[in-house]
């Protein structure tokens, strides 16, 4: 996967909404996720359902990479790059929320409704999947790769639920000097941030 994300990720990024079905495997571009412009660094991501577990591959254009987090379940989004990925799985109104930092460091989460958002606290939001993860830095070519392995058990699903489960990738990518991070998905959110399932992909064969 790594080499199709290699590929795709050098071909001259255009501006346009991926699709809303998503085919297992396929490969997306992150782009602004306010306007779907290309990214000044871009990424592509693809996710995968296997036998027991969904599995994601991210890969990004980064000319800084660094996130401060020291250990796991920190405010990842706040502390430097970050890869996230969102899952709502079919039928459900809660939702997963799960990161992986350049240094391997990993946030997951099970969140109430869209409707409830803000009415459990982060502490309790926190929660433990079994989510394995690999991350690949190289800072001489200016790009970090990460996968994310997480089981259906852990979400207590199946394999057969995992279809139609509406998901996105998601990026923080900060840089020492500026501001703000650009932001980055590859679903689009003109009036949102990205916690807001209507938007996000749906899963297919």
């Amino acid at each position: 996967m790594f080499e199709k994300l290699y590929d795709s990720l050098k071909e001259t990024p255009h501006a346009g909404q991926n699709p809303e079905t998503v085919h297992s495997g396929e490969i997306l571009r992150l782009r602004n996720h306010k306007t779907c412009q290309p990214c000044q660094e871009g990424g592509c991501a693809a996710l995968t359902a296997e036998k027991d577990s969904f599995r994601i591959h991210a890969l990004f254009h980064d000319s800084d990479i660094f996130n401060t987090a020291k250990v796991n379940n920190e405010r990842t989004w706040t502390t430097g790059d970050v890869c996230e990925f969102f899952i709502q799985p079919a039928g459900q109104d809660d939702y997963f929320e799960f990161h992986v930092t350049p240094e391997g460091i990993t946030l997951q989460l099970h969140l109430p409704p869209v409707s409830r958002m803000g009415s459990v606290p982060f502490e309790k939001q926190i929660f433990e999947s079994g989510m394995t993860h690999r991350v690949q830095v190289r800072r001489e070519e200016n790009y970090w790769y990460a996968v994310m392995c997480i089981p259906f058990a852990g979400m207590r699903i199946t394999e057969k639920e995992a279809w139609g489960s509406r998901f996105a990738v998601c990026r923080y990518n900060y840089s020492h000097g500026q501001e703000k991070p650009e932001m980055s998905s590859t679903a689009y959110f003109p009036d949102t941030g990205f916690h807001n399932p209507s938007r996000w992909h749906r899963l297919v064969p």
